[in-house]
C-alpha cells in the first residue's frame, strides 16, 4: 500500500529525473537495505531481470 509519504518521495525522485520504476527500486533499497534482486523485484512488483539494469544505472548515478 502506498502511503502519502511514499507518493511524495516518488514525486520528488521523478522530479530529479528518475522513472517510476527507478524511483520504486530506489525506495525499495532504502526500505530493505542491501537485498537480493528477487526481493527488490517482489517489493516493487517488477521482474527480477528488470532490477539489474536499474541497479546499474542508479549505481553509476
Amino acid at each position: 500500500m502506498l502511503t502519502l509519504k511514499t507518493v511524495n518521495n516518488l514525486a520528488t525522485l521523478k522530479n530529479l529525473g528518475l522513472s517510476d520504476i527507478e524511483a520504486g527500486v530506489y525506495l525499495s533499497l532504502l526500505k530493505l537495505g542491501g537485498s537480493q534482486a528477487s526481493k527488490i523485484a517482489k517489493d516493487v512488483g517488477i521482474k527480477r531481470t528488470t532490477v539489474y539494469p536499474i541497479l546499474k544505472k542508479l549505481a553509476e548515478g
